[in-house]
């Protein structure tokens, strides 16, 4: 099949733009909005790799909304803990993840991750949560 054949080839020519530093942003839930925001620590070929990003509450904007915006250069942490006992904060370990060809990448079915502008997160990305 000619179609066939020709989307192969287009999905093989592809280059994504995303450089390290971008920022990947996602929003999911049902009944809810949970964001993510995850920065590009590393680009090879067409996958990155990616460190999720702490974020700062932004204020209510409603009853059972509000706004968040990601810290650059902050990376998530992980608590472990030590043979002795003693609690430690650990980085978490870069995430591989492939490009696809609209500068999107896939975590789920439901869970995609696009970018997002300093300027968009000045602003605040909105939050909600049940009741």
């Amino acid at each position: 099949n000619a179609t066939k054949v020709a989307r192969k080839a287009q999905k093989k020519a592809f280059v994504h733009s995303v450089k390290v530093g971008d920022v990947f942003g996602t929003h999911w839930g049902y009944e809810q909005t949970n964001r993510e925001f995850f920065q590009v620590v590393e680009v090879k070929g067409k996958s990155v790799m990616i460190r999720e990003l702490v974020q700062i509450d932004k204020g209510s904007t409603g009853p059972f909304s509000g706004k968040t915006s990601y810290v650059r250069d902050d990376f998530l942490k992980e608590r472990g803990r030590k043979a002795d006992g003693t609690i430690v904060e650990v980085d978490t370990k870069p995430i591989r993840k492939l490009v696809l060809e609209d500068n999107t990448i896939k975590f789920e079915s439901f869970r995609y991750g696009s970018l997002v502008t300093d300027a968009q997160n000045e602003n605040g990305f909105n939050v909600s949560w049940g009741y």
